[in-house]
C-alpha cells in the first residue's frame, strides 16, 4: 500500500468522523424524527452508535470503535493476526497444533477479557506506542491501547511498513479516532477468562459470567442444554454472540450444561 493511499484513507475516515459529529448535532436538533420515543434518551442512544459510512461498530463491554466493513472477525490463528481483523476474546478451546503466521502490512483491533463486573461508563485513558521488537509484534508496529476502569482493554495495532514515515501510526489513528465509551449500549462480553474456561460452574454458585451480564444491565435467560462433556452449569453458548452490540436492558440467552 502506498503512502499516498494510506494518507487518503486516513483523511477519508477523519472526514467521516466530522460527518458523524455533525449527524449527532442534527439528531439533537430534530428529536421528533424518532416518533414515540423520549427525545433526550433516543438522541443519545442513536448518536453513540453512529459510525462513518463503510464502517461498523465493534465492542466488548462499553469500549467501542469503528472498523471497515470488509474486516473479518477472529482472523488470528494461534493468537497472531494474519489479516485486517477484529479479535474478540474467546473461551479456551483446548490445545491445538498450529503454526502462527507473521503479522505484516495489516491493521487490527483486539479486546482484552472483561473484568468480573461492569463499573459503568468511565473515561478511557489512551496510550500510544510505535516500533521496538521487544514488546510489539514487529519493528514496524504501532499500537494504541484504550483503558477504562471496569472495562476490557481495547487495542488498535498496525504493522504496515513505515514507522519512520508515519504510515503505521496513520493507520492506527484513523481507527482510534472513532473510539467511544458506550452509555446506552454494550458489546456482549465473552465468558472466557472468568473463573475457568466457561465462566465458572453452577456447582460453586451462579457462574460469574451471568453476574457480569447482569452488571451491564442486561436481562439474562438461562437455558439448560444436555452436554455430557461439560460440567453441570458450565456456560457453553451465548446468544447474541459475544461482540454483538445491544441496548442496555436487552435479553441475552445463555446456554449452560444441564
Amino acid at each position: 500500500m502506498s503512502g499516498r493511499r494510506t494518507a487518503a484513507r486516513a483523511a477519508a475516515v477523519a472526514g467521516a468522523v466530522v460527518a458523524v459529529v455533525a449527524a449527532g448535532v442534527v439528531n439533537a436538533m430534530a428529536p421528533d424524527a424518532m416518533p414515540g420515543a423520549d427525545p433526550a434518551s433516543s438522541t443519545a442512544e442513536v448518536a453513540e452508535t453512529v459510525v462513518p459510512t463503510g464502517t461498523r461498530l465493534v465492542a466488548i463491554g462499553r469500549q467501542a470503535v469503528a472498523v471497515p466493513d470488509h474486516w473479518g472477525d477472529h482472523g488470528a490463528p494461534c493468537g497472531q493476526p494474519v489479516a485486517n481483523t477484529v479479535v474478540f476474546p474467546r473461551a479456551p478451546a483446548g490445545s491445538t497444533l498450529c503454526a502462527p503466521g507473521r503479522a505484516a502490512d495489516i491493521t487490527w483491533v483486539s479486546f482484552g477479557h472483561a473484568p468480573a463486573r461492569d463499573l459503568g461508563p468511565r473515561a478511557a485513558t489512551r496510550r500510544d506506542r510505535c516500533g521496538g521488537p521487544a514488546d510489539l509484534p514487529t519493528s514496524n508496529a504501532c499500537v494504541t491501547t484504550f483503558t477504562a476502569p471496569g472495562q476490557p482493554d481495547l487495542t488498535v495495532a498496525s504493522t504496515v511498513p513505515g514507522v519512520a514515515n508515519g504510515r503505521s501510526r496513520a493507520e492506527v489513528d484513523a481507527v482510534a479516532a472513532t473510539h467511544r465509551v458506550l452509555r446506552d449500549h454494550v458489546g456482549i462480553p465473552s465468558p472466557g477468562g472468568l473463573d475457568g474456561p466457561f465462566g465458572g460452574s453452577a456447582a460453586r454458585g451462579e457462574p460469574p459470567y451471568l453476574g457480569l451480564l447482569r452488571s451491564y444491565g442486561l436481562d439474562v435467560r438461562v437455558v439448560e442444554v444436555p452436554a455430557s462433556s461439560r460440567r453441570t452449569g458450565d456456560v457453553i453458548g451465548v446468544h447474541p454472540v459475544p461482540g454483538t452490540i445491544v441496548p442496555v436492558g436487552s435479553t441475552t440467552t445463555v446456554e449452560v450444561a444441564g
